[in-house]
């Protein structure tokens, strides 16, 4: 005999989980599980390090939607074309996926992509090697 599966319903207490869909509204979330490790914070200086926490608290504050109408060099990002990047890129990095760019230290760069709310940190570059900055 086979249970049938109750569908998820939306009520007072309980809501159904955001699929991603509109998630320009909500803030991100940060992920360092596909961190390439010459480019992650474990090379990174103390003051590198408190630096990386302050943004990522900052972007928190913030949702997508005003995170990619900030200014690229402030507390918005920008997309990085593909073939711009000089290093490998990890294979979690799937194709369809866009590279972006947020400031972490100075006008040092945090590179990753976004799935839904996640930005997924691949590279913090540190010393502007990753990426054509031209």
């Amino acid at each position: 005999m086979k249970i049938k599966r109750p569908e998820a319903k939306q009520g007072k207490t309980i809501a159904t989980p955001s699929t991603g869909a509109d998630s320009g509204r909500e803030p991100p979330s940060f992920c360092f599980k596909h961190c390439v490790r010459e480019y992650s914070v474990e090379s990174c200086t103390t003051e590198e390090k408190s630096a990386l926490a302050d943004t990522l608290w900052q972007l928190s504050q913030r949702t997508w939607n005003e995170l990619h109408s900030a200014h690229r060099h402030g507390s918005g990002c920008e997309k990085i074309d593909r073939t711009a990047i000089r290093v490998g890129i990890p294979r979690a990095v799937t194709e369809d996926a866009n590279i972006w760019a947020f400031r972490f230290y100075g006008k040092a760069p945090m590179l990753g992509y976004r799935d839904g709310r996640m930005f997924h940190i691949v590279w913090l570059d540190r010393a502007f090697k990753v990426y054509d900055h031209g």
